[in-house]
């Protein structure tokens, strides 16, 4: 269903009982073992016989998902365990850190805005293309999460059996409107508690992109008989900004190349970019709108001809799918193309994510990996 619909019909529903009593869960530190960019489909694809169970193990200083007897905390040999982690584990990104401590790393990249020359000497070794290093790029750009109050712990929607998806904004807009229509409409559900003390969190692209392209088992914290404490696979969906979703639907209705695709705002990101144009590193600069490609490249234009006036004609602007690219260099294992491209964060995000992060109050978790509070989405 289109986010932006839904948003304007009520936003998400409490999955909750009359009186409901609101259940505040104390700050919790737990490990994170993420399954690095790991497409979904192939968790489906492997099986374990009926008295195993999957589990993640680090074997060898790599994480690996193994067939694991169901009363046994033993590992089987490494030849029972597919290989699902890419990239060493001392890399920042693929380490097993708590998520007291790896995400507060993370954020803090967010409060130094990034320029050209700051990618230029991060990613100038030559190093062999690598998910790590793609995803290190990614750690500058803010996305926006409903979270539970200090606990930090996700608002996702309950997909019955097929567990529950929570949602990563890249436009603080849209996440406070979500926000707001769901405790405008949630007041007559017995739930308004709950959405007055929901708060806007911060967390990185980079560890977005991983939530939205693995599965990870949590636990639910609601209070309520038969939900409480069960456990289920969550997704991760990333929600473009309106300006980008308007910005290709009106490149692709000119090009008549199905603009349609573009009307489901979660799950399809595009990115804007010009052929020719490069940092000064040789990346080439993918936007999440166009006029942030236009100013760089009125920019570039200046500095290079002189010209103050210079437009870029809309026939020289590509579109791509953010999300089909990371799921196909992760299903290949080859990320030679999103390593020579630098994927620009949006100005006001990063200044909006800036200050939530200041903000925050001292202790609180800015987001927990390893629980979830269950809604409903409204109809």
């Amino acid at each position: 269903m289109d986010f932006s619909r839904r948003s304007k019909r009520g936003g998400f529903r409490v999955v909750v009982v009359v009186g409901f009593v609101f259940f505040s869960l104390a700050a919790h530190t737990v490990a994170f073992h993420p399954f690095l960019l790991q497409p979904r489909r192939h968790f489906d694809s492997l099986s374990c016989h009926k008295n195993q169970r999957f589990e993640d193990r680090t074997i060898r200083r790599s994480s690996r998902l193994c067939c694991v007897k169901a009363d046994s905390n033993l590992d089987y040999e490494s030849s029972h365990c597919p290989k699902v982690f890419l990239g060493r584990r001392e890399t920042i990104l693929t380490s097993v850190a708590t998520a007291s401590t790896a995400l507060p790393l993370l954020l803090s990249g967010l409060l130094t805005a990034p320029t050209a020359a700051v990618a230029d000497e991060s990613d100038s070794s030559g190093s062999q293309s690598s998910a790590a290093d793609v995803l290190k790029t990614l750690g500058t750009i803010p996305t926006f999460v409903l979270v539970q109050g200090d606990t930090g712990v996700p608002f996702m929607i309950f997909n019955g059996e097929n567990g529950a998806t929570g949602y990563f904004f890249l436009s603080y807009n849209i996440a406070e409107q979500a926000l707001r229509d769901a405790r405008e409409k949630d007041k007559q559900n017995g739930a308004a508690n709950i959405w007055n003390a929901a708060q806007i969190r911060v967390v990185p692209l980079s560890i977005a992109m991983q939530l939205a392209l693995s599965t990870k088992q949590r636990t639910a914290v609601n209070e309520e008989k038969g939900v409480k404490d069960i456990k289920l696979n969550t997704y991760g969906d990333i929600v473009v900004s309106e300006e980008g979703n308007i910005d290709a639907k009106r490149l692709d209705t000119e090009r008549n190349n199905n603009p349609s695709k573009w009307s489901s705002t979660k799950g399809r990101v595009p990115l804007f970019y010009v052929d020719d144009m490069k940092l000064a590193n040789g990346k080439q600069p993918w936007y999440f709108n166009i006029a942030d490609l236009k100013a760089e490249y009125k920019k570039q234009t200046l500095l290079e001809t002189g010209a103050e006036n210079a437009t870029l004609p809309n026939d020289k602007i590509k579109v791509v799918e953010m999300m089909n690219l990371f799921r196909s260099a992760s299903r290949k294992n080859d990320w030679t193309t999103l390593q020579n491209v630098m994927i620009m964060p949006v100005k006001e995000s990063k200044q909006v994510a800036v200050k939530i992060i200041k903000e925050m109050t001292p202790g609180s978790s800015p987001y927990n990996f390893d629980k979830v509070f269950l809604v409903s989405s409204s109809k």
